[in-house]
This record gives structure tokens, sequence and C-alpha cells, in this order.
């Protein structure tokens, strides 16, 4: 694809925003993982802005995956591992 797609636009909002608008209806806190070097965290500023009009920002929480090259399966491993330190019963 080229481009990273969480920060796609979709509809005048990244790809991104839209998904963490949309979980935080239902879901708090919504954890969003990313590896460090995605536009997702450099352009993280803007997305935090956009990411969530209305919405708590302290209910996103961001967390880095740090695992490179580990695909989405190291996301997904950063993400249960925030959640469970964070003491979330469901993730």
């Amino acid at each position: 694809m080229g481009s990273d797609k969480a920060a796609l636009d979709w509809e005048g909002e990244p790809m991104l925003a839209r998904v963490v608008r949309v979980v935080a209806q239902r879901c708090d806190p919504v954890l969003v993982v990313a590896g460090a070097t995605s536009a997702a965290f450099r352009g993280i500023d803007d997305i935090r802005d956009r990411a969530a009009p209305g919405i708590d920002r302290s209910r996103v929480h961001w967390v880095t995956d740090e695992q490179e090259g580990a695909g989405p399966l190291g996301g997904l491993v950063a993400g249960l591992a925030k959640a469970a330190a964070d003491g979330a019963d469901l993730a």
C-alpha cells in the first residue's frame, strides 16, 4: 500500500480517528497500539486532536509496540500486556 493505514483519510478524518471514535462508544478505556515509527505515532498530536472530539482524551491510552518485525501479533501482545497491567477484566 505504501502508506500507514491508520493515517488514511476516511470521509474527512484519519481512519484511526474514526475507529477510536466508534470503539469509544462501547469501550472505556480504548487502547491504541502502534509501532514507534508508524504514522500513527509520527502524527500522534494531530490524530489525538481529531480522534475523539467530545471524548475525554484520558479514555484513550496510547501503547507503543516495541517488538520490531513481530507484525500484528507483536501489537496484540503489547495491547494485551497493557490491558492486563491496567487490571482489565476483558480485552
